[in-house]
């Protein structure tokens, strides 16, 4: 989330009908927090991944 601005108003679902347009931004920011959150995942595997070849490799 650091790379991207996060449309927090986005996430707030009011009461009653909710409009097109806040649904689409509602769908658009729960896909860059779905994104992020990828994104942070992947970013720690490679880390574990290159963390464990290290040591295999010094070993």
């Amino acid at each position: 989330m650091d790379e991207h601005a996060l449309d927090e108003e986005a996430l707030f679902i009011p009461e009653g009908p909710v409009t097109r347009s806040k649904t689409r931004k509602l769908a658009g920011a729960v896909q860059e927090l779905l994104n992020d959150v990828r994104i942070k995942e992947e970013d720690q595997l490679m880390r574990n991944a290159v963390t464990l070849i290290s040591a295999t490799i010094i070993s």
